[in-house]
């Protein structure tokens, strides 16, 4: 999917930032500020600035969302933070359908243009919301990057200072950090702490997770870092900074809370991933994410953008020079653009993102949001200077002279539309182990989207091995249909003792794959799917959204669903729950007939106390 810009060829996109459900993602230009919808993708409103404020307050350069959605700031070239609340538009008055929310359907008075399939009918309500500036406040210096702890907004400024500013415009000058005085040290337990004592010292990237426990700062000349404190208040007098090891070409960094892990892109291309040493305190490197010469012979640029899955399972990132990659926690590379077969004629890869901001994923990691830059001539990308921070704003520079030398020619008009700046989505699959860690016993693939399912049953071409000391040994007896001959019983295997076909590993072949869509009755109210679950014979699928379960037999072809919503909202599902998976595995695995699924469906559980706490409006 692509959004272009079509209201000044000039005001190029900077960044985009979701809030924290992933509902609603803020699009950041130069002159204007902009709010989507995630699904579906529709805009919502939009602020513009007029001239004399750009004149005043420079152009807009980071945005940041608070916790609660209900307020955003941008930082902007010339020092300023601009506070925007974002309210319910009242003035939206509901329709004859009554849902009070933007883009409502309404059926045409001719008959023949009437709806009458329920795929048509659009569920989910768009809010009406305006965006209004609060205030704007002048911070000491510019301002190279920003990100909101709870109530607070901490400001990176080039006065090697990290200012806190409360949500209401007003400066926390008793929690603000001053880098001279943070202690750094590469451990915790053997080297010293000495603060930094270099001039002209400055952070500019720096990401915060409370699950982590504190920030991954990088600094101007490629040095990077761990901020951490006894307290989550992260009290001047209590912060200490860990010292990346080996580190001097940093550009940007990501943390991932889910396997407390800290990405820092650098200069040559390559990320280097660290996790926390619990014994010595310090960082430590795990692993480095490197594109080989077999995916990619050409150079590659700086790392410009990282952002880790809302699951912490993928990290995606992209480079300076053009193309982006996805690679999955522990470093195997999944996706890469630049080994994409683009034809003729484009000399580059097409897709060139630029900006700390130029990607962001959506609800559950199934989207990636993307801004792409169409432009031949900025292609070209130094090293890293104390202002390295810039590089975007210079590119925008060149990109506008370049659009008004266009414009002098009307013969060139392919120049023009080549140096557009689009939004883009791309959907993504993920394996049904990354949320259902129970599913680890079966044998087929299955994959799952944010409304469909991908099964591979690996019929007539797989072949089952049993692994057994003199190597794999291929196994006689014949299994169940559609999974190939299963393992012997009492072979002898590496491990010792007895192999079962519990050690066996399956060489599937088959590129045949069952795709089983959501039916839209359940899709509209409960998309995204965020657990799913198949049998081991592989007939029956349940699946999970925000609420209730769904039931389909591969046998059948059909979906068996609660009987009415509110059983469904009585049951809501959260992907981090272990109760929550293992009651979907268990609907499935225990639904062998046909008509005993919905007898395991449609009993629903007594709700608890703990139940009742849990529930949270989605």
């Amino acid at each position: 999917m692509k959004c272009k810009q079509r209201q000044n060829e000039a005001d190029k996109f900077k960044c985009i930032v979701c809030n924290r459900d992933r509902v609603l993602f803020a699009i950041l230009s130069n002159h204007s500020l902009s709010i989507f919808f995630c699904k579906p993708c529709v805009p919502i409103t939009c602020h513009t600035r007029d001239l004399q404020s750009v004149q005043d307050f420079g152009e807009n350069s980071l945005v940041q969302w608070k916790p609660d959605s209900s307020m955003l700031v941008v930082s902007t070239t010339l020092g300023y933070l601009i506070f925007y609340k974002l309210d319910v538009d009242t003035s939206v008055k509901s329709g004859s359908g009554g849902t009070g929310g933007l883009y409502e359907q309404i059926d045409s008075p001719q008959p023949n243009l009437v709806r009458e399939n329920v795929q048509l009918f659009t569920k989910e309500t768009i809010p009406g919301l305006k965006l209004a500036v609060m205030t704007q406040v002048a911070v000491p210096g510019s301002i190279p990057a920003l990100v909101g702890i709870r109530d607070e907004l901490m400001v990176t400024s080039t006065s090697a200072q990290v200012w806190r500013y409360k949500w209401d415009g007003h400066l926390n000058r008793d929690y603000c950090l001053d880098l001279r005085r943070i202690p750094f040290c590469m451990d915790q337990l053997v080297s010293k702490a000495v603060p930094i004592v270099e001039s002209n010292t400055f952070i500019v990237d720096i990401e915060y997770s409370p699950l982590v426990g504190g920030f991954s700062v990088v600094f101007n000349d490629g040095r990077a870092a761990f901020l951490t404190a006894s307290s989550l208040k992260f009290d001047p007098n209590q912060t200490q900074g860990l010292w990346a090891p080996h580190l001097d070409d940093a550009r940007c960094s990501s943390l991932n809370h889910k396997y407390r892990l800290i990405a820092f892109g650098r200069n040559n291309g390559h990320t280097s991933v660290y996790t926390i040493d619990e014994h010595t305190g310090g960082l430590g490197l795990s692993h480095s994410l490197v594109v080989s010469d077999k995916v990619y012979t050409g150079e590659l640029g700086s790392v410009c953008c990282m952002r880790y899955t809302p699951d912490g399972r993928a990290l995606a990132l992209s480079w300076s020079r053009g193309g982006f990659s996805v690679w999955s926690t522990f470093g195997s590379l999944l996706v890469c653009s630049l080994a994409w077969d683009y034809g003729l004629p484009p000399p580059h890869p097409p897709l060139l993102m630029r900006g700390r901001g130029s990607m962001e994923w959506g609800v559950e990691g199934y989207q990636l949001w993307m801004i792409r830059t169409q432009d031949r001539n900025t292609t070209n990308t130094t090293g890293v200077t104390d202002n390295h921070w810039r590089e975007t704003e210079d590119c925008s520079v060149r990109q506008r002279q370049n659009i008004n030398s266009n414009n002098n020619n009307n013969n060139n008009k392919t120049e023009i539309e080549h140096a557009q700046d689009e939004i883009i989505l791309y959907s993504f699959v993920k394996s049904v182990l990354a949320t259902n860690p129970t599913m680890t016993h079966q044998s087929h693939l299955f994959l799952q989207g944010e409304d469909k399912l991908y099964i591979n049953f690996g019929s007539g071409l797989s072949r089952l091995y049993t692994m057994c000391e003199q190597g794999p040994a291929h196994c006689d007896e014949a299994g169940p249909p559609g999974l190939g001959p299963q393992c012997e019983a009492g072979a002898p295997s590496m491990l010792g003792g007895v192999a079962g076909p519990s050690i066996s590993s399956s060489l599937v072949e088959n590129k045949q794959w069952h795709v089983v869509s959501l039916p839209a009755t359940y899709a509209a109210t409960n998309w995204p799917i965020r657990l799913a679950a198949i049998d081991s014979e592989g007939k029956h699928l349940a699946v999970a959204g925000r609420c209730g379960i769904a039931h389909y037999s591969l046998l059948t072809r059909k979906w068996k669903l609660f009987g009415n919503e509110t059983q469904e909202k009585d049951m809501p599902f959260f992907p981090s729950s272990p109760r929550r998976a293992r009651s979907c595995s268990g609907v499935c695995s225990g639904s062998r007939a046909p008509g005993s699924c919905s007898a395991a469906i449609l009993s629903r559980p007594k709700p608890t106390s703990s139940d009742s706490t849990r529930k949270r409006l989605v």
